[in-house]
Order: structure tokens, then C-alpha cells, then sequence
């Protein structure tokens, strides 16, 4: 369970905790939480790798949901994530604070995105997209 984010793990249908990916996975989710509360949680979550905005024209009452699974294999962590349209960003001083090397493998299954370093690289759904975050 992740404490003090607010956020709840995963669960079935009669309130018993959900492992989506076997043992040892962690599932937690924001669609538990008040509409209003949503956003603030996740960007809590994902404050120390990246700081996440909302679309222009959307607020933190509209809601926000999001959920993430993770396996943690040695020296390796996957994650597997859903999320309602936002931005992340992972400045200089992200980059400077964290000694850990992150990487993005991953397959938009919906949607596009984008990415700016040093340009602008746009991607859809259907592509494999490998990135990295520094470190």
C-alpha cells in the first residue's frame, strides 16, 4: 500500500486489494478518491521523478483519473500506467537531485504524445516509443 499520497490500491468488485501483475506488484489508483482530490494525489505520486500539469481549459475539480502498477526486479522497476491527459516535466534540477537512471519503454495503446529535448518529437498510438529521462 502506498501511505500518505492518499491514493488506494487497486480493488475487485467485493473491496479485497487487486495484484494485477502477480507477487510482489503494487497497484494504486485515484479513481477511489474524491473527483476534486484526484489530480493533487497523483502529482504527489509522481512528484519525485516528475512534475505533472494539467491541459489547459482542464482544473483539478474536473477530476483526474490515473492508475499504476509496479514491479520492483532487483535493480529494475516496470511500471504499467494509465492516466487521463497531462503533462510531465523533468527539469535540470530533477535531473541533478536523482542519481537513478530512468528510461520509458512503453506502447501508446491510445492517444499521442510529445516530447521536447532540444526538439520537438511527436508520437501516436501503435508506436513503441524509448526514451530517456537522465540521470
Amino acid at each position: 500500500m502506498v501511505t500518505g499520497l492518499g491514493m488506494t490500491p487497486l480493488r475487485d468488485r467485493n473491496g479485497r486489494r487487486t495484484w494485477s501483475g502477480g507477487a510482489g506488484a503494487l497497484a494504486i489508483s485515484t479513481h477511489n478518491l474524491p473527483s476534486k482530490e484526484q489530480f493533487q494525489s497523483w502529482r504527489s505520486h509522481m512528484a519525485p521523478l516528475v512534475d505533472v500539469h494539467l491541459p489547459d481549459g482542464k482544473s483539478e475539480g474536473d477530476g483526474f483519473l490515473a492508475e499504476q502498477t509496479g514491479w520492483h526486479l532487483g535493480d529494475i522497476l516496470i511500471v504499467q500506467q494509465r492516466a487521463q491527459a497531462c503533462s510531465y516535466i523533468r527539469d535540470q534540477a530533477m535531473l541533478r537531485s536523482s542519481p537513478i537512471d530512468h528510461w520509458n519503454v512503453g506502447v501508446m495503446r491510445s492517444g499521442w504524445a510529445w516530447t521536447e529535448a532540444n526538439r520537438h518529437v511527436r508520437y501516436f498510438s501503435g508506436l513503441l516509443v524509448i526514451l530517456t529521462a537522465g540521470g
